[in-house]
Parts: C-alpha cells; sequence; structure tokens
C-alpha cells in the first residue's frame, strides 16, 4: 500500500491530516495567548460578572474572559500569570501561588486571577501551580 505524501500545495491550502487521511475541511484550532488585566477596563456588565463569581473557588469564563478564583481564604495570596503551554488537546496556564505574609486578621481574602484567552469552547483550560505542578483547575 503505497501512503500519502505531504506537498506543499496542501500546506498553502490549509489541508491537514486526521487519523492519516488528509482533510481539506479540517481547519487549525486558533488559541489566543493569554493576558493577565485588570478589572478596571472592562465594561459594567464584565466587572459585575467578575465580582460575583470572584467569590467561588474555580475556573469562570465568560467570552475571552478567564478568572481563576481561590475563593475565600484566610490568608492573602497573589496569583500571577507564569507562562502558557498550548497542547492538541488542552491549554495549561502555569501560575504562581505567592503568600503575602500580613499581620493575622479577622478578614478574609478572595485571591483570584483575571485574563483574557481565545480558546474554543472545546479546548479545556487547565491551570497548574508553576512550583508545585498541581493542577489548580
Amino acid at each position: 500500500m503505497k501512503g500519502i505524501a505531504p506537498s506543499n500545495q496542501g500546506i498553502k491550502n490549509q489541508i491537514h491530516v486526521m487519523n492519516g487521511i488528509y482533510n481539506a475541511d479540517v481547519k487549525p484550532v486558533k488559541i489566543g495567548k493569554y493576558t493577565s488585566i485588570s478589572i478596571e477596563i472592562l465594561n459594567k456588565n464584565e466587572r459585575d460578572f467578575v465580582n460575583t463569581v470572584k467569590r467561588d473557588r474555580g475556573v469562570f469564563q465568560k467570552d475571552d474572559i478567564v478568572i481563576l478564583s481561590m475563593g475565600k481564604q484566610s490568608t492573602d495570596q497573589k496569583i500571577s500569570f507564569v507562562h502558557q503551554e498550548t497542547r492538541s488537546n488542552e491549554v495549561r496556564i502555569y501560575v504562581n501561588v505567592e503568600e503575602r505574609h500580613n499581620p493575622p486578621t479577622p478578614k478574609s481574602y478572595t485571591p483570584y486571577l483575571l485574563g483574557k484567552i481565545s480558546v474554543p469552547a472545546s479546548i479545556p483550560l487547565s491551570f497548574i501551580d508553576q512550583d508545585t505542578g498541581n493542577l489548580l483547575y
């Protein structure tokens, strides 16, 4: 059985291989770069969304806005973006979780990371602690 060799013509016309078979209808998935943002740049609707979901622990997404929230904590933590790794079946966002050493108070903290990324709903986002390699979400 003779194999199909890739050609420059196929690449130029965005022909892709699925299960060893060329398929011109399959286009590459476009995944953007994660960018940390400040809540101040969001419109009122988006700010309301962030302020509502950041109270709960988890990953929340609305359009291209993504929030990683640690939920209410007794210690103050800072979450910062380190780098992004794109795989064929997921996007991994590596973060640094740093505990701030503030004097003890009865106050609770709600640490979260706010950013934007363009990624199809079919591609999962995973948030990973850079130092431990543990999956946060």
